[in-house]
């Protein structure tokens, strides 16, 4: 998305891109190699996304906000304390107590979900949070699949990937919503692999979080990619 038409947004406050990185990752999105572009995104310091679920779960100071960043009433980006979101935690260095304290806080919420078991995560969360269950889950449905991802879906399913790639051959492109593991289908396998390798706390997070999903909801997630 932030590679074809919507540059921009890598401004916006969700990113959490510092200002000081903003040039050098909209250059590296610029790479014509799709390859090549993820390899220098995935190894830039200034990556924010790197271990992002560890991120969200630990806190963080989000980015400074500016007339760019910041929409309306629904800024996230600090006014006062600001702070550099892909610099927040050292993660070579302190990996194992940061994700020993990730599993910790995953277990002091209220609820949790999970997008590979999306239906079953909103029935799990909805209680938690007073919510009427068939209501909730309808909307998610109706809301979130329908005006989001069928529209992506069929766009995507008009790129041809390149002679010759990791894709070329593969099944049919398939799509069933927010837990699919779809765009997957559009890497080359060393990217994959790159990419579960740099965010290698992120997935050993969500090894652990399948697990207590099924010790506390009854469901089985199971990684179907």
């Amino acid at each position: 998305m932030l590679r074809e038409k919507h540059r921009q947004f890598l401004t916006f406050d969700q990113w959490d891109v510092h200002a000081a990185d903003l040039s050098d990752l909209d250059a590296i999105l610029g790479i014509k190699d799709v390859s090549a572009s993820f390899h220098q995104y995935l190894q830039h310091p200034g990556n924010p996304s790197r271990n992002r679920q560890m991120l969200y779960l630990l806190g963080f100071h989000r980015v400074q906000c500016n007339s760019t960043r910041c929409g309306g009433d629904a800024c996230i980006c600090e006014k006062d304390d600001s702070g550099y979101p892909s610099k927040a935690y050292n993660w070579d260095r302190d990996g194992i107590a940061l994700l020993e304290k990730a599993k910790e806080h995953l277990l002091e919420l209220d609820a949790f979900g999970i997008t590979d078991c999306f239906d079953e995560s909103i029935k799990a969360i909805a209680p938690a949070l007073g919510w009427n269950v068939g209501a909730a889950l309808e909307l998610a449905k109706s809301n979130h699949a329908l005006h989001v991802w069928r529209p992506v879906m069929e766009k995507a399913r008009q790129i041809r990937p390149r002679s010759g790639s990791s894709v070329e051959g593969h099944r049919r492109l398939s799509f069933n919503g927010p837990s699919s593991n779809f765009w997957r289908e559009f890497l080359h396998e060393d990217v994959r692999k790159e990419i579960l390798e740099v965010n290698r706390l992120d997935a050993e997070l969500l090894s652990f979080a399948r697990s207590q999903f099924k010790k506390q909801y009854g469901v089985d997630c199971k990684d179907e990619a």
